[in-house]
């Protein structure tokens, strides 16, 4: 199958890449980092450690598609060959797959030290899947925009971390942004998963990502000729 065969070729670049384990390396220190600071917080010495799940998870997401992101766009040049349907296909199981390989590796050593046991179980899976599509979905339109590499890595952060960040939600834009870019709401156990009332419409902003990396991959001309590497 097309996915399977294309998660394995991300995966096998990835891990065979010296930056991939150093940052895996990062992300699962950070329980480490956890355990020895938050006793230490004045606002949050009570407070465990279970909730860093959630921001391990996004930020372990976020590093994993960037990665995913980096590999395809040097990839571009054989790529460009595909249907527009079949490299949708093949970008979207590129990206889930590098962005899984860099959660896991975010969440392991978490759960396999019990800091999992308080959080609800149905959360984290649900609400780590559709933040990684959802990431995934914003990282496919970035691919389709005529940006260079570098400026492209650094729009990915700057949409789905600083901006929801800096603008409250409340007011049309904020909502807008907090609907389309705000992709750790996903994963923030206030809101409940995609499967409670009314939490069906987080699902929204991956669709409309997804329609629209697939709106502009149509609307680009192919190049057959693109098989030749261009150096």
């Amino acid at each position: 199958m097309l996915p399977v065969t294309t998660a394995r070729w991300i995966l096998v670049l990835l891990l065979r890449r010296p930056s991939t384990w150093l940052w895996a390396t990062f992300v699962a220190a950070t329980w480490p980092a956890v355990a020895a600071f938050t006793p230490l917080g004045t606002t949050t010495a009570n407070a465990g450690n279970a909730p860093a799940l959630y921001e391990v998870a996004f930020v372990a997401s976020l590093l994993g598609v960037l990665a995913g992101t980096a590999i395809l766009q040097r990839g571009a040049w054989f790529l460009a060959a595909l249907a527009p349907a079949r490299r949708l296909v093949v970008e979207l199981s590129a990206l889930s797959a590098a962005g899984l390989l860099f959660l896991l590796a975010g969440l392991l050593p978490g759960l396999l030290l019990g800091e999992g046991t308080a959080l609800r179980p149905d959360h984290i899976p649900l609400g780590a899947a559709v933040c990684l599509l959802h990431l995934a979905a914003i990282a496919l339109v970035l691919l389709r925009l005529p940006l260079s590499p570098t400026a492209r890595l650094a729009a990915l952060p700057l949409l789905v971390w600083v901006l929801p960040s800096l603008l409250p939600e409340a007011g049309p834009v904020g909502y807008l942004v907090h609907a389309d870019l705000g992709v750790a709401r996903h994963l923030d156990p206030a809101r409940g998963t995609v499967l409670a009332p009314h939490a069906w419409k987080a699902v929204f902003g991956p669709i409309i990502g997804l329609l629209g990396a697939a709106f502009l991959l149509a609307r680009s001309p192919l190049a057959p000729y693109a098989l030749r590497h261009p150096r």
